[in-house]
């Protein structure tokens, strides 16, 4: 699942095209959820500069029990990881899934890798 802030950040124009189309017709298993974020965890996000998004997901994966949440913001992973949150980034999962289903993962990766190599840095 994702907090609405995410999909909104993903469909935002300058998002990655690929992504935002993506996103727009999300399998089934991605939920978008509404999220109430809780005015502590607002103030100490506050003082770590994350964005709504990274703060509404921790919100969600305080609210879920037995999750983990998917954060690349190291920042937010502090956060996370201070309110007792399982967390990990991006490269976590990539070897996560490495070591599962390794002839899978290469075809995988080389999607992921040409999805970022269209990001734009300027």
């Amino acid at each position: 699942m994702i907090p609405g802030e995410v999909f909104s950040e993903l469909t935002a124009p300058g998002a990655p095209p690929k992504v935002a189309a993506w996103i727009r017709t999300p399998p089934g298993w991605i939920e978008v959820r509404s999220v109430r974020i809780d005015p502590n965890l607002f103030r100490e996000a506050s003082e770590s500069d994350l964005d709504a998004g990274e703060v509404a997901a921790i919100q969600i994966a305080l609210a879920e029990d037995d999750s983990l949440l998917l954060i690349d913001e190291a920042a937010g992973r502090v956060v996370a990881s201070r309110l007792g949150v399982a967390n990990t980034g991006t490269l976590g999962v990539l070897n996560a899934a490495k070591g599962r289903c390794a002839s899978r993962f290469v075809s995988s990766f080389v999607t992921i890798s040409e999805a970022l190599h269209s990001l734009s840095c300027s």
